[in-house]
């Protein structure tokens, strides 16, 4: 037996001694014998949840279909169902273990059941998806030597045959609630080479080699999961952007272009425009003369904008300390960052000084690398969509930096900024269906975070569907422009009492007294004497505990209680004008 599926085994054993009360139900369905598929993906999800209990749910052997028409007909629910499929799910005479159908006479026999079977999987896995996440995995053992051709060239018939598969998640790529394996990611692992085991296939019923067994059990679990992206990168600029030392070679020395031999340089700076886009944070430390680095940008068109770059430390202090002081600007945890740097040694300086940011060598003059690079990036930054908030992220940061600054100055002009500033705050009283912006917030914000409780997308939604509960969802803008949503309060009615089970509040929203205007709201709304807050510490939502200290909370074996008398005693002036809607 190897060592990882040993390891597998006991990370398993010990996932099933956990009794913390929040289980994840999920369920796995095959028409081969799961075995070693099931161990690996097991532990890859206890691996990627830690201390949570996994339940898994296995289908029948044999049967694809049937198991999941049980999933649909059970009223149990699961957080989401893997489905592995192969050749022989769609015609057993697909498949090795079967004897019959390789005479050429049957072949437009088995292509009609390939049709047939597609169109009810099809039908079967999107009525799922109304009832659950859906992952799934095309076949991707080799296909059989069932034609009279030559293996080199494809064949009229096998190419329609496998046409007919790869059509039937056509219609179900949009929903949100599916999701397809990339092939082509497993195809470039080693393991993908020899992934089928004809010898394990006819002994156990399993078709796969265990290395590709734990290869794709772990990239089935990290779909499922979706773990969320990252937020920013920090990226040096001679040899990283471009090519050459910008303070010996000068402006017109450095280059990112096939001309000079360069041109990966460029690609690099494309892809993190194309990061940026999206969404993510882009920042620069570098060792370099600022007014320098400065003309280099306004005389120069490079790939990677200047105003797609906040903040820009270019100086001679330690990579570490810019990175820390970039932190503080994006107001973010260093595990939620990338650096990317061409100089070994600066790359261990920030690994030894702020070990929980994922630093990366740059590979300078070495394409092939540069692209793995990118291909790694691209994983850790990957989302599902680009929301509203995704486009307007890094405005709202260089404001937020405005109003620090007239903040820091004191005296009257920060109230004054406040004032004038038309805040503009739109209250949403969220339906059972949940809002996904507000679960994203849920599960990435840290800093204003109550808890740091979070929860999965089938939680989401009976949070959403609490009895005398209700989740509000704060935007706002003012004249600066939106920030999005920003804020989700998740609580339930009791009496003259509301508690709050979770608060969560982006950092790009701090200095704006959305807090306060929260903690308003619900006294007046629901017409309550108090609120409990379920308040747990962590590592980082200092700033949630300061605030709610400012009004008196005081800590009882309920949660921390905040009275409405302390609360409009101690609260400041709110400048917001309120608009509430129902969606």
């Amino acid at each position: 037996m190897s060592a990882s599926l040993l390891k597998a085994l006991e990370s398993v054993k010990t996932n099933r001694g956990i009794d913390n009360g929040s289980a994840l139900h999920c369920a796995l369905c095959c028409g081969f014998t799961p075995l070693h598929l099931q161990t690996f993906f097991h532990a890859a999800l206890c691996g990627l949840l830690k201390k949570r209990r996994i339940l898994l749910r296995q289908g029948m052997y044999g049967d694809l279909l049937g198991s999941l028409l049980k999933l649909l007909s059970e009223d149990v629910s699961v957080e989401f169902s893997v489905v592995a499929m192969e050749w022989e799910d769609f015609d057993p005479r697909l498949g090795l273990r079967s004897f019959a159908g390789w005479s050429t006479a049957n072949h437009d026999d088995i292509l009609d059941s390939v049709r047939a079977k597609v169109a009810l999987f099809s039908d079967c896995l999107d009525r799922l998806t109304a009832k659950t996440n859906v992952v799934i995995s095309l076949p991707s053992t080799p296909f059989l030597p069932l034609h009279y051709s030559a293996r080199r060239r494809s064949s009229c018939w096998e190419g329609s045959l496998k046409r007919e598969i790869s059509l039937l998640p056509e219609h179900l790529l949009p929903l949100k609630n599916f999701r397809l394996l990339n092939h082509e990611l497993l195809s470039s692992n080693s393991a993908y080479v020899s992934r089928y085991s004809a010898e394990s296939h006819l002994a156990y019923g399993f078709p796969y080699s265990l290395d590709y067994a734990e290869v794709l059990a772990r990239e089935l679990a990290l779909l499922a999961l979706s773990p969320q992206p990252l937020k920013g990168v920090v990226v040096d600029l001679d040899e990283t952007l471009w090519k050459g030392i910008l303070g010996e070679d000068g402006i017109a020395g450095v280059s990112w272009d096939l001309d000079h031999n360069s041109h990966i340089h460029g690609v690099f700076q494309s892809f993190l425009q194309s990061l940026s886009g999206a969404g993510v944070l882009v920042a620069v430390a570098s060792k370099n003369d600022p007014s320098l680095v400065e003309e280099l940008f306004s005389k120069r068109n490079m790939l990677l904008r200047r105003d797609s770059i906040f903040p820009l430390f270019a100086g001679w202090g330690r990579k570490s300390a810019s990175i820390r002081k970039i932190l503080e600007a994006w107001n973010i945890g260093a595990d939620a960052i990338v650096f990317v740097d061409d100089s070994a040694l600066e790359v261990e300086e920030v690994r030894t000084e702020l070990p929980e940011v994922r630093s990366f060598l740059f590979p300078s003059g070495k394409p092939d690398a540069v692209l793995d690079l990118i291909s790694t990036l691209r994983d850790l930054f990957g989302k599902d969509s680009i929301t509203a908030e995704d486009s307007i992220r890094l405005r709202s940061l260089m404001q937020r930096e405005e109003i620090a600054i007239v903040s820091a100055s004191g005296g009257d002009g920060y109230e004054e900024l406040l004032r004038c500033n038309q805040p503009d705050v739109t209250l949403r009283l969220v339906p059972c269906e949940g809002d996904s912006r507000a679960f994203e917030l849920l599960n990435k914000t840290n800093q204003f975070n109550m808890n740091g409780v979070r929860c999965t997308e089938t939680e989401w939604r009976a949070l959403c569907e609490r009895k005398n509960g209700f989740v509000v969802v704060a935007s706002y803008e003012d004249r600066f422009g939106p920030l999005g949503k920003i804020a989700v309060i998740a609580g339930f009615l009791d009496g003259a009492r509301a508690t709050l089970s979770h608060w969560v509040m982006s950092c790009r929203a701090f200095g704006r007294r959305i807090e306060h205007l929260m903690l308003g709201y619900l006294f007046e709304k629901y017409l309550i004497t108090d609120i409990c807050l379920e308040y747990a510490p962590t590592e980082r939502n200092a700033p949630f505990r300061d605030f709610a200290m400012e009004f008196g909370a005081v800590m009882k074996e309920e949660g921390m209680v905040i009275d409405r008398v302390s609360f409009s005693s101690r609260c400041p002036a709110l400048y917001h004008d309120i608009r509430e809607t129902f969606e």
